[in-house]
Formats: C-alpha cells, sequence, structure tokens
C-alpha cells in the first residue's frame, strides 16, 4: 500500500476534460512536506476550479440520491 493521498471527489466526480492531477493520478499525492503549505499541496487543490467542480458534482449526486431513496420509500409506504 503506497503512502500517498488522493481526492476522491475528484477521482470520482470530475468532468471527462479534467486534466489528470497528483490527486488523481495513479502515483497520488505524496509530498507530504509540502501538504499543508499555503501556496502548495492540499490548499492549492482545494481552491481549484476542477476540486470545486468535482465537489459540486458529488454534491449533486449525493441529493439526488437520498431524493431518490426518499421517492421509493414514499411509494413503499403509499403501496403498504
Amino acid at each position: 500500500m503506497k503512502d500517498c493521498a488522493y481526492c476522491y471527489a475528484c477521482r470520482q466526480f470530475s468532468l471527462p476534460s479534467t486534466s489528470e492531477s497528483v490527486f488523481t493520478s495513479e502515483s497520488g499525492f505524496s509530498h507530504w512536506k509540502k501538504a499543508m503549505y499555503k501556496d502548495a499541496g492540499f490548499k492549492v487543490h482545494e481552491k481549484s476550479d476542477s476540486h470545486i467542480t468535482a465537489m459540486l458534482a458529488w454534491s449533486e449526486h449525493k441529493r439526488a440520491a437520498l431524493t431518490d431513496a426518499s421517492d421509493d420509500q414514499q411509494r413503499v409506504q403509499k403501496e403498504g
């Protein structure tokens, strides 16, 4: 197992046209000395357009899943 970090949102919900970053690559992020720098690492990734877009897509996915589950539950209650 590698000692690396990946961005779940970016790996799962990035647009197909989004270029690969260290947070989505096979190798992952492993520059631990730079991880918490204000001008590198997690902070820069967190503010990137591609990450923000992926987070919005993930949020929408979760909202849709909750709505679908709620609709299913209401159908079951009406049928029962």
